[in-house]
């Protein structure tokens, strides 16, 4: 048996309509309380870096293969060059106003922690700055290796 039939998924429309139906089926019981979400959670994070390890050992390939082809099966495909960035650190003035924005932010963050006014050694008082986003709670999974 080919691989590639492991994940043929034959006979499925590759749209986002049927990743969310397949995953709805997929979590439903978990959900409801029948079965563990924890659990689950665990083997689809396995599942992903399964599929993770195996697209980044064969991403070059596909991309050569792309060449030419608009879509399959119903699923675009779009080549997108890779870019470049610039070694801002190698330029001194770059670096100073790095630090400089550094230090304004460790007195920001000591201002926002600080109950009343909080006044660096220099006399400048920082004021309190408001929450710009909240991170939500995570859970993290280590295979052994």
């Amino acid at each position: 048996m080919s691989n590639i039939k492991l994940i043929a998924l034959e006979g499925l429309e590759l749209s986002k309509a049927t990743i969310e139906v397949i995953a709805g089926n997929l979590i439903i019981n978990a959900i409801e309380g029948f079965d563990s979400a924890l659990e689950l959670d665990i083997k689809l994070k396995f599942r992903e870096e399964i599929i993770k390890f195996a697209r980044s050992k064969i991403n070059t390939l596909a991309i050569n293969q792309s060449a030419g082809i608009a879509s399959f099966e119903g699923c675009k495909i779009t080549s997108k060059k890779g870019g470049q960035t610039l070694d801002y650190e190698k330029d001194q003035r770059y670096n100073d106003l790095k630090a400089e924005l550094e230090l304004r932010k460790q007195h920001l963050d000591q201002a926002y922690k600080f109950d009343g006014h909080f006044v660096t050694t220099d006399g400048e008082i920082i004021p309190k700055i408001p929450v710009k986003t909240f991170i939500k709670d995570s859970i993290s999974y280590t295979f052994k290796k």
